[in-house]
């Protein structure tokens, strides 16, 4: 079943104009027809079956029944240290994968090339065009919002003691022994 992501949360019966992008995909790639089903993933992540009505441009599918509630995804946030834009993009992809509500990407001292603003505002972009796509395929409602570049120290004073784990690889206790 193919999946699209709305910004507010669909009532039963009601149409919904897909984005450009989605109505491209809807019609050209997938090549879906008229009466056709295909799902929508709301905000709150619950799924809702759809009938497409409409393949012009932009597409148009209506609410065909109630949603499928989404699992319970708590609210994580998941700090990275900065890495090449590769790596960058597979972290955004797996991280909506999981249901992360929020990326960041920490500048530590020994990071060796820090992007400039307008470097780093594109990657931002690119990382949340990643994070969409790997949502939509996994039905994810969570779409992880890629922070700004702080350095680590911001992390620390902003994450409430007891609330985060830092993975280590040369920590003396494992993952399971820390939850």
């Amino acid at each position: 079943m193919f999946r699209y992501l709305v910004d507010e949360d669909p009532v039963d019966g009601a149409e919904i104009v897909l984005s450009d992008d989605d109505s491209r995909h809807l019609v050209k790639v997938v090549r879906r027809q008229v009466g056709d089903g295909v799902e929508v993933i709301a905000p709150s992540g619950d799924l809702w079956p759809c009938e497409v009505v409409s393949t012009g441009n932009p597409a148009v599918v209506r609410v065909a029944g109630p949603a499928r509630p989404a699992p319970y995804v708590p609210p994580l946030t998941l700090w990275v240290g900065l890495a090449e834009p590769g790596r960058l993009d597979l972290i955004a992809e797996k991280a909506a994968e999981l249901g992360v509500r929020d990326l960041g990407v920490v500048v530590t001292e020994r990071a060796k090339r820090v992007p400039d603003p307008d470097a780093w505002e594109r990657r931002q972009a690119r990382m949340q065009r990643v994070a969409v796509a790997a949502a939509r395929q996994s039905g994810r409602g969570v779409r992880p919002v890629p922070r700004g570049l702080v350095p680590f120290a911001h992390v620390l004073e902003t994450t409430d003691p007891g609330q985060g784990i830092i993975l280590d690889p040369r920590a003396g206790d494992s993952l399971a022994q820390v939850i």
